[in-house]
């Protein structure tokens, strides 16, 4: 054999006398009615694992030193097997109550105990001979150099590699070299925690974060959900208080008998009225028979025009005529023949048609949002915002022009 498979084979038969020893203090405390160590069956599975690692290096000896080791592995191969029976016996039964319950169980109790016993004398030899002349006869600590200088080196699980270095480092004992084994083996665990806590960290904190941003998300389309909600809200609110305002604001230009004389007016005689806004002295209505019994012998004078009147300086203009011929009908109420009325019914008739000029009303003075009622407006007050208006909204239709 080489020196790599001869390091080796000294390695795994190094690592079955050291776990044999712990299974069988294990398997003892059990027969002393402790409860099974939990990591019994660990033990066990790697007895298992080295016991066939130590036969896959059987091969035709080449020398007296390389059969003395062959032998000494095959008997710990065979100790391993045997405590694997220990270890299965043990728990088996100890599941089962207690090991001393019957006389029959306490037998092969007793005879597994010396047979332990027996097994444990026999590693103890084992270690005996390899750490005293068979190791340092087969391999010298020049071999364990040379060897982690070889190729095969590479190949070897950490273990092993790590037991040639500490040999070549002049470790010869099995207690050093388990407890260096040990310490290898608690420092690769440490680093794998620390890898596998850096990696779960990691995936805590790409999780977490995708979950702040989900929550963000979700946060963020509900605050706007909600502030639209409350916008609308608002505008709704705000809308329904501006209808509010508006109708408040026309009805107080609006009076009890604003419409009265139109909605009163019945069908006419024909030419009823009309001479009021007629300049001509020779229409037809002047040669009927109303208009001779009318005027008599006046017929034929010129009456002042109506029109002419509205288009002057004048505040009074004279009606006379018959009883019930429409003297005061002509006029109407108070409201309906005063400057306050006209500016009150103009307002309303255009203000009703035009909501931007209403708008635009509210935005110059908020005062006028109080009124809500003819008798809170003076005829100044009327007159100026009509003629405003109709001035800043020539377009608006009106039934007449104030004055």
């Amino acid at each position: 054999m080489s020196g790599v498979e001869v390091l080796s084979l000294v390695a795994n038969i190094f690592q079955v006398i050291g776990f044999a020893a712990d299974t069988i203090r294990l398997c003892n405390d059990i027969y002393k009615g402790r409860a099974p160590d939990d990591n019994l069956g660990e033990h066990a599975t790697t007895l298992q694992a080295l016991s066939t690692g130590i036969e896959s290096h059987y091969s035709a000896a080449s020398n007296t030193q390389d059969k003395e080791l062959e032998g000494i592995a095959k008997k710990c191969a065979i100790a391993a097997r045997a405590l694997e029976e220990e270890v299965r016996f043990a728990t088996k039964h100890h599941a089962q109550g207690d090991l001393a319950a019957t006389l029959k169980v306490a037998v092969k109790t007793l005879w597994r105990k010396n047979r332990s016993a027996k097994l444990e004398a026999s590693l103890g030899r084992y270690q005996t001979a390899m750490e005293s002349h068979l190791l340092s006869r087969v391999c010298k600590q020049s071999d364990a150099i040379n060897a982690q200088q070889e190729k095969a080196f590479k190949n070897l699980n950490t273990s092993i590699q790590f037991f040639i270095s500490q040999y070549a480092a002049g470790q010869k004992t099995l207690s050093g070299l388990i407890d260096s084994n040990m310490r290898l083996i608690n420092q690769t665990t440490v680093k794998e925690a620390r890898k596998i806590e850096v990696v779960v960290a990691s995936h805590v904190s790409q999780e977490v974060s995708s979950a702040e941003q989900s929550i963000t998300k979700l946060v963020t389309a509900k605050a706007d959900a909600t502030q639209a909600i409350a916008h609308n809200i608002m505008h709704h609110q705000t809308q329904g208080l501006s209808d509010r305002q508006r109708e408040r604001f026309l009805s107080s230009l609006k009076f009890t008998a604003m419409n009265e004389r139109r909605n009163n007016i019945k069908d006419s005689h024909h030419g009823t009225f009309m001479w009021l806004y007629n300049l001509s002295s020779d229409s037809d209505w002047e040669e009927s028979e109303f208009s001779s019994s009318t005027h008599g012998s006046n017929a034929g004078e010129r009456w002042d025009g109506f029109q002419e009147w509205l288009l002057s300086d004048s505040n009074i203009y004279w009606i006379s005529g018959k009883p019930g011929s429409g003297k005061s009908t002509l006029p109407g109420n108070k409201m309906q023949n005063s400057l306050k009325g006209l500016f009150c019914t103009l307002l309303h008739q255009g203000l009703s048609r035009a909501p931007t000029a209403l708008d635009d009303i509210f935005a110059r003075s908020e005062a006028y949002g109080d009124k809500d009622h003819d008798t809170d407006w003076s005829v100044t007050e009327l007159k100026s915002l009509c003629l405003a208006t109709l001035l800043k909204y020539p377009s608006m239709h009106l039934l007449g022009r104030a004055r």
